[in-house]
């Protein structure tokens, strides 16, 4: 009679253990710096493609030459919403540019459009 009532005690333990009680996650920090890609091994880039940087006054510099039939160089003001930076461009519309999302346990930003991902890492981590 006791080994139903051993293996139920277990059986709750696990349970009770395998979930996470409530609280208030606090959302990751933001670092303001320069964010880009971190090359593979001891390999050198010649040049950031992508880079984006957010600067501690709230402006950001976005530089991206992936298509150079379409470089871009954009130039605005960023604000932090939980876990997303918001990017607007400079003028006098302010309309979002970009929305980067923090990832949780690393210091990079990351992006999506439609099938195009994009992940920027603070060049600091890459050293």
């Amino acid at each position: 009679m006791k080994t139903p009532t051993v293996y139920a005690a277990f059986v709750l333990s696990l349970l009770l253990l395998s979930f996470t009680p409530p609280g208030s996650s606090t959302p990751p920090a933001l670092r303001t710096g320069t964010y880009g890609v971190c090359g593979c091994g001891t390999s050198t880039a010649t040049g950031p493609d992508i880079s984006l940087a957010l600067h501690d006054d709230h402006t950001f510099h976005y530089v991206n030459g992936t298509d150079p039939n379409e470089p871009m160089d954009i130039t605005g003001n960023w604000e932090l919403e939980g876990n997303k930076v918001t990017l607007r461009t400079a003028g006098t519309d302010d309309k979002v540019f970009e929305t980067w999302t923090l990832d949780k346990n690393t210091t990079c930003l990351r992006s999506r459009e439609g099938l195009l991902f994009t992940r920027l890492c603070h060049m600091e981590a890459c050293q």
